[in-house]
């Protein structure tokens, strides 16, 4: 964390208050000295200056923010400041652009859809890219919230259907099932006690031990060398230049492509 990034936290530091960061969020004179700095840290990448072996050392790209909502306090704040730094001459140079931010929905946890998911809290019920097919399917079976009306019997399920805004599996569907039509079918039939909660739950972990699977073969095909050359700051990389440094020749011609799961609102 040096460099442009760095001189554009202390930039911010410069500019922001305790009492911003305490209505912003929520801090007390007796919280560390830590949480009131982090803002700043959190604020500085949404600058393209931060990225000189990017951008260039004096570029002022617009910055877009995907984030859920209790990410946004960082950014308003950030928006707020931003106008006041500048580019170059600290007098005439252009004001910094102000982040826009999309809101994207929290992922729910697997035992409800009132929090979120959480490896630090509920490391045992988070589905995480390194679990076995095993592992996922018996996280599923055992903790995944259920949906389904009545006392959750057969007779309750099949007459009353289920409430696919409490399932978690069918949640889930609506995150990693890409098939829009299937989706749909699902949902139908098992709003209307025509699929079992066994059944929709099989659904889900098929889909998720198929998507972990293709994730971690893919992972399994990256080296030191492709790490290394990635997380380099190599102007070269970014500006044209366009070839693996001699330390990770390897790197450049490989390209690993990642499936990513769309959000629905």
């Amino acid at each position: 964390m040096g460099g442009k990034f760095y001189e554009n936290i202390l930039r911010m530091e410069k500019r922001m208050t305790g009492n911003m960061a305490m209505n912003a969020l929520g801090l007390k004179t007796t919280d560390n000295i830590g949480r009131f700095q982090w803002s700043a840290i959190q604020a500085a990448p949404s600058f393209s200056s931060s990225f000189p072996h990017m951008f260039g050392p004096d570029s002022n790209v617009q910055c877009l923010i995907p984030c859920a909502i209790d990410q946004d306090v960082y950014f308003r704040m950030t928006r707020d400041i931003a106008p006041r730094l500048r580019i170059g001459d600290e007098v005439t140079g252009e004001s910094f652009k102000k982040p826009a931010v999309i809101h994207a929905s929290f992922f729910p946890a697997i035992d409800g859809a009132g929090t979120k998911m959480s490896s630090s809290v509920f490391a045992d019920k988070t589905i995480f890219l390194t679990d076995s097919a095993e592992e996922i399917k018996t996280k599923i079976f055992k903790f995944a919230f259920s949906g389904a009306r009545g006392s959750g019997s057969m007779k309750d399920s099949q007459e009353l259907g289920a409430d696919l805004k409490k399932d978690v599996p069918y949640q889930y569907l609506r995150f990693f099932q890409h098939d829009d039509a299937k989706l749909k079918d699902t949902g139908d039939r098992y709003a209307a006690g025509k699929m079992s909660t066994k059944a929709i739950k099989d659904e889900l972990v098929a889909c998720l031990q198929s998507l972990v699977r293709g994730h971690q073969t893919a992972r399994a095909k990256v080296d030191q060398a492709e790490v290394d050359y990635v997380m380099s700051a190599d102007p070269a990389r970014f500006q044209g230049g366009g070839t693996a440094s001699a330390s990770a020749p390897v790197a450049a011609a490989t390209k690993i492509e990642f499936a990513t799961p769309r959000r629905r609102t």
